[in-house]
This record gives C-alpha cells, sequence and structure tokens, in this order.
C-alpha cells in the first residue's frame, strides 16, 4: 500500500505537465486570481512539494515498516505504521485535489461552453448592480484591496491545502472521508450549473475592460498589479475564463471544511473556516470577481455536499487487513 501511495503521489505531480485542450483558458482564470504577483505563486509551489515530500515519507515508512523491520513492534510503532497506512491514499488525494483538480474540472466545463444557451448576468445586473456599485464606490481603497487580494489568492489557497494534513495529523478518520468526498462533489456538482444557469464575473460586463454586450455595469476588477491590456484580452477572447461559478466554490471550499470540523467536534477549526468563508464571500464580491447569489448559493451547496457524503458508503481512508 505505500507503493501504491507512492504511485499515487507521483501522479499528483506529474499529471501537472500533461497539456490540456482548455488550458489557455486555465491559464487566464490563474491570472485573475494572482494577477501579476508571481512571487505568490512561487510560494505556493513550495508549499505544494513540501507536501508531495510530506506523502512520499509517509509512503516510506509503510513500505520500510512492513517489508524490513522486524516484528513484533512496540506499541509506538504499531500505531505508527497503522496510521501511515490508514491515510496512504488519502494524504496523496489531498495533494492531487489541491494541486490539479481545479485544473481537470476547468478544462471539462471549457470543453460544454458552446452548450450554454443564455449568459444569466444582465439580470443580476439589474438585480445587484447597485449594491455592487455603491460597495466598491464607498470602501475601496489601496490598502484594502491590497488585503483582500492576499485574502483571495494566497490566503486562501493555504487555508484550502493545509485543512486535508491537518486531519491527518489529527487522526479524524472520519472527517478525512468527508473533506476528500466532499471536496470531489462540489467540483463535479458545478459543472451542470456553470453550463445551465452562466453568469459572468461583474468586473467584465465592465466597458473599460472591453465588454460590448447587453447589462454592461461599471464594477471594476480591483486586484491589484494586473494589466489592462491583458483584462482586456481576458474579456473580449478568453471570455470563458470570466465565468463565475454559482454557486461561489472559493467560499463552498472553506465552508465545506468548517461544516466538517463542526461534525468532528474540532471547534476550533470550525470557527476558523466558518470565519474565513464567510471573510471570504465579503472579498470576492469586493474585488468583482463574484455576485452576491454566488456566495449565498455557496451555503446550501456546502450543507448538501455534506449531507450527500454522509450517504455515501464509500471510504477513502484504510484498515491494516490484521493487526501488526
Amino acid at each position: 500500500m505505500g507503493l501504491g501511495s507512492i504511485l499515487l503521489t507521483v501522479l499528483a505531480e506529474g499529471i501537472g505537465h500533461l497539456a490540456l485542450p482548455n488550458d489557455r483558458l486555465f491559464e487566464a482564470v490563474l491570472y485573475l486570481m494572482w494577477s501579476s504577483d508571481s512571487s505568490q505563486q512561487v510560494f505556493i509551489k513550495v508549499l505544494f512539494d513540501a507536501l508531495i515530500a510530506s506523502c512520499i515519507v509517509l509512503a516510506c515508512v509503510v513500505l520500510w515498516a512492513a517489508a524490513i523491520w522486524k516484528r513484533p513492534w512496540s506499541p509506538g510503532t504499531s500505531r505508527l505504521v497503522e496510521r501511515a497506512y490508514r491515510y496512504a491514499f488519502a494524504l496523496p488525494g489531498f495533494v492531487l485535489a489541491a494541486m490539479h483538480l481545479g485544473r481537470f474540472v476547468a478544462n471539462l466545463l471549457y470543453s460544454v461552453t458552446p452548450l450554454a444557451l443564455w449568459d444569466l448576468s444582465p439580470l443580476l445586473v439589474n438585480l445587484e448592480g447597485p449594491l455592487l456599485l455603491w460597495m466598491q464606490r464607498t470602501i475601496a481603497s489601496p490598502a484594502l484591496s491590497s488585503i483582500a487580494s492576499f485574502l483571495y489568492s494566497i490566503a486562501w489557497v493555504v487555508a484550502v491545502s493545509i485543512f486535508g494534513p491537518a486531519l491527518v495529523f489529527l487522526d479524524q478518520r472520519r472527517a478525512v472521508d468527508e473533506a476528500l468526498l466532499g471536496t470531489a462533489l462540489l467540483s463535479v456538482l458545478s459543472l451542470p450549473l456553470f453550463v445551465l444557469l452562466p453568469v459572468f464575473d461583474p468586473w467584465a460586463l465592465n466597458p473599460t475592460y472591453g465588454y460590448g454586450g447587453s447589462g454592461q455595469i461599471g464594477v471594476l476588477y480591483l486586484y491589484p498589479g494586473s494589466s489592462l491590456p491583458i483584462l482586456q484580452n481576458i474579456v473580449t477572447e478568453l471570455r470563458w475564463a470570466t465565468g463565475a461559478c454559482l454557486p461561489s466554490l472559493h467560499v463552498a471550499f472553506p465552508l465545506l471544511f468548517g461544516l466538517v470540523a463542526r461534525r468532528a467536534r474540532l471547534r476550533k477549526l470550525w470557527l476558523c473556516y466558518g470565519a474565513f468563508a464567510a471573510i471570504t464571500g465579503v472579498v470576492v464580491v469586493y474585488l468583482g470577481r463574484h455576485w452576491v447569489i454566488d456566495v449565498v448559493a455557496a451555503i446550501p451547496a456546502s450543507y448538501g455536499a455534506l449531507w450527500l457524503v454522509g450517504r455515501l458508503p464509500w471510504r477513502l481512508t484504510l484498515d491494516l487487513p490484521h493487526r501488526v
């Protein structure tokens, strides 16, 4: 099983180099999340490399203990091997989800966008436009935009990435299964909604960025350091990169993790992730990346994903075939 863990971890790293048909659109999505601050992306890569290394080390512990170390083992060694075996697939699974799940889901989404029959964005402009404009014009400032962009990008990625390893460290077996399966469900269930209820980022309906369709609005893209020509190219040539997922997965993922922590009676984690989800909801609206309805829809989506996971028979954590 340790060998399987190593292979899964290497797969998580290797598939990132495969070329996918809609990678250009996904690169535009990454630009909108990180703008021109490449140093943040370097930090995240280092974080992921550390997670990959930890998975390989964990897998090697299992192989070494099972194949080399002679028995009988001490109680402490036995517990270590059992835990390593228990999460031999789950921990690499978290790394795989954090690194590449979004890219593959995005490529699949963009493959089916020709099936979209309408655009609901002009309707949302009428419903929410005045609120979004008031919010940006009232509280927007360079300092606030810098804080919001940090929370939206680097803080969000770190928070989502460390949740799984934290559960493994705490040996929260059921919570690990729920977090992994819930993340997959939220991603998959967002696919039909992206096509059936298509909306675009509020900022992408601003004529300043080249938008010439109906339902125009003056909402700005407030992420600091962005390039106006690049944003204009995204709006005019790579428009689906500005598709605003309904519900907002930026809010749904941390909220789901908070709910998982609450069910596991991890009160501090629940409070941290619940608060972070609420703050993220404000941030994505402030930056012009989401509509209010996207944020609100993340609440029932997260609760629904956790409810559905509780009724699935699947488990990603493992049991040793016999006591060690």
